[in-house]
């Protein structure tokens, strides 16, 4: 590094000190193996690709095309220094103290994902099966009535019976049965078809010519409050399958809307996942809060008969 007198006044400026001092070499010097103005980024998200880079037109600048991290040879000081004290960082740089034994980012350990092969013709045959068996099954038949919903809803969304649970088919875009969501009419629980990544996908995706149409989805939390607008005749509309909404999920339908309008239940779920789909889908969400009440979500509403007014 190149060491020059300067005055003391200068001493800490930092348009001097970016002047003076190399990026690249101060990098080297910290440890870090940096071959051809490129290298793994230092904050260690990613174990594979070097997506840490000094601009090649302005070589006293970097930028992480990862984690978004840029700055000049003081902010890669402070970061070494493993402090935001800039006299520390600027001591570091003129080689006044010893640089600490840099930490390497270590590999991120990532879990294998078993690639899961879907059994179309076997998630149909099923479908069918449980769709059969709901006609048998009055319980299960009472206990949809109970929620407000008709037959023409039960069909549209292909509904059916698995002993005493709900069996709800998912769809991808293709109309295909990609698995199955079950809800216990005893225990009030819910769980998911071994192998269904529910993050890959929405609830209701055979909506998607209906969402088209108006260029705006109304997205819901649950599968019953997504079945409950449709049975007051809005049929634009999806639902999570829990409170996360991932970037996935948000690709499915980001080329068809200019709007995703997030209906949240009325507790503090509802606002996770209001605040979950603004972080991912931004300017082209919009929360419509319904005049809840005493309510919790819209399927109370619709059993109570006041989900259009709301």
């Amino acid at each position: 590094m190149p060491k020059a007198d300067t005055s003391q006044s200068d001493y800490y400026d930092a348009d001097v000190i970016v002047a003076m001092y190399d990026l690249s070499e101060f990098i080297r010097q910290c440890g870090f193996d940096l071959n051809k103005n490129e290298m793994l980024c230092p904050k260690g998200h990613d174990s594979k690709t070097k997506s840490f880079k000094i601009n090649a037109k302005n070589t006293k600048m970097f930028k992480c095309f990862g984690c978004q991290w840029t700055g000049n040879v003081i902010t890669f000081a402070k970061h070494v220094g493993g402090s935001d004290d800039y006299k520390n960082a600027v001591e570091l740089i003129r080689g006044h103290k010893p640089i600490a034994k840099i930490v390497k980012p270590m590999p991120v350990k990532r879990a294998v994902e078993r690639e899961v092969k879907i059994d179309y013709e076997a998630n149909k045959n099923k479908a069918l099966l449980y769709k059969d068996n709901l006609a048998k099954n009055p319980k299960i038949i009472a206990y949809l009535n109970k929620r407000g919903l008709t037959d023409k809803t039960i069909k549209a969304y292909v509904l059916g019976a698995n002993g005493n649970d709900l069996a709800m088919p998912v769809f991808d875009v293709m109309k295909r049965v990609v698995g199955f969501k079950y809800r216990s009419i005893k225990g009030k629980s819910y769980k998911a078809m071994t192998g269904l990544k529910k993050s890959d996908y929405l609830y209701s995706l055979r909506a998607l010519p209906y969402i088209q149409q108006a260029k705006a989805v109304y997205l819901l939390e649950g599968e019953i409050d997504a079945m409950s607008l449709y049975e007051i005749g809005i049929k634009n509309v999806l639902a999570l399958m829990g409170s996360d909404f991932s970037d996935r999920q948000f690709n499915i339908i980001k080329p068809i809307v200019d709007k995703v309008i997030v209906i949240p239940d009325n507790d503090d779920g509802g606002e996770l996942m209001a605040k979950r789909v603004i972080d991912v889908a931004g300017d082209r969400t919009e929360i419509l809060r319904l005049d809840y009440g005493d309510f919790k979500d819209a399927n109370d509403l619709l059993v109570a008969g006041k989900l259009k007014d709301a």
